[in-house]
């Protein structure tokens, strides 16, 4: 796993230093937000037989996230190496495949992690 930390670093900063990437985290934090708050307006003090989060995992808003989320976030992180010829230099670099392989695993895990806080933090106040 040798180069892993440096691999991991790349990732993330390609997603969270570009554009792009704050455009994905505030879409779907307007999504989510904006799904989450639907939700309570439609229920309105009304009682209900389960609890809020359990409606809310029912809903489409939640779905969309969940079912496009990590695809979009793997297929971007494939295809800007791609676009860039980064992956020519990480098939030729003293990096195992195993290494690359997980440190794209993980960043995009991290940054999928990223897009789900503004959910836990409207779900606090």
């Amino acid at each position: 796993m040798k180069g892993f930390g440096a691999l991991l670093r790349r990732e993330l900063a390609a997603f969270f230093l570009s554009t792009t990437g704050y455009v994905t985290l505030t879409l779907v934090s307007l999504i989510l937000c904006g799904g989450f708050v639907v939700l309570v307006e439609a229920l309105n003090g009304r009682k209900t037989d389960v609890p809020l989060t359990e409606a809310y995992y029912d809903s489409f808003y939640f779905w969309l996230v969940a079912l496009f989320g990590s695809p979009i976030l793997t297929m971007r992180a494939f295809a800007h190496d791609r676009e860039t010829g980064h992956n020519a230099i990480l098939e030729s670099a003293p990096v195992g495949d195993g290494a690359i392989t997980l440190a794209k695993f993980l960043s995009c895990w991290v940054v999928f992690m990223a897009l789900w806080t503004p959910l836990i933090l409207c779900v606090a106040a």
